[in-house]
């Protein structure tokens, strides 16, 4: 089994890791054309392809593995990023707090779904709703595969600086959330019935606040990292 380097040597690291291994392995296994369909309706922009989202909608499981894992990648991350630039904790405080970056992520989707398929109905929007939703899930989905190999390489490889593989996640991250919320925004922009100002203070509230949450953590980790 690969030994983790000094810099992150908390064996539920590891056993985290292994986890999303498992599961990006049973999906690419059991679940393999909707995972390919995934990359390659990517590269041929139709990420917002009617047919797709059909497509994706009826492989359920595969979805629920899939965002599980991105659950757990980000969430990984984001731990490596606060040890990378705050120091290693020992490690409990370092596993409550992936598990509370977890808990934080998968609460702040479900608000978010929740909400949108709320507004959806109520202003009889709930197609447009739905494809928002879509869009989403779709890079986040993505967004989790693609910081499988991050999260592994900052765990066991030496060669590589660790503020390097960070930023590389960072902005990753960043152009996918870009990405997304644009190509989200352009879609819920095409319905006449939304009004830029509900576009705006969606975006306000459910995208861009958990991000300040999150840059107002780090900022106070003092006591965790410290």
């Amino acid at each position: 089994m690969p030994i983790p380097h000094p810099g992150q040597n908390d064996y539920w690291v590891s056993g985290v890791i292994f986890l999303c291994f498992i599961l990006f392995v049973f999906v690419r296994i059991y679940y393999r054309k909707p995972f390919e369909q995934l990359f390659k309706s990517l590269f041929a922009g139709r990420s917002g392809n009617p047919a797709l989202r059909e497509e994706f909608s009826s492989s359920g499981r595969s979805n629920l593995f899939l965002s599980l894992l991105f659950l757990l990648t980000l969430s990984l991350f984001i731990y490596q990023c606060f040890a990378c630039f705050r120091g290693t904790p020992d490690p409990l405080k370092g596993l409550l707090f992936f598990l509370k970056t977890l808990v934080f992520i998968g609460a702040a989707y479900l608000v978010k779904s929740s909400f949108i398929r709320w507004v959806g109905f109520v202003f009889k929007t709930s197609q447009t709703a739905e494809e928002y939703l879509y869009t989403v899930f779709f890079y986040t989905r993505l967004l989790g595969v693609i910081l499988l190999p991050i999260i592994i390489a900052s765990a066991y490889i030496t060669v590589i600086p660790d503020v390097w593989l960070a930023y590389t996640g960072i902005v990753l991250i960043c152009l996918t959330f870009l990405i997304r919320t644009a190509q989200a925004t352009l879609a819920g922009g095409h319905n006449k019935s939304i009004s830029a100002f509900y576009l705006f203070l969606y975006l306000c509230t459910l995208e861009i606040l958990p991000l300040v949450v999150l840059i107002k953590v780090f900022m106070n980790a003092k006591g965790l990292f410290g």
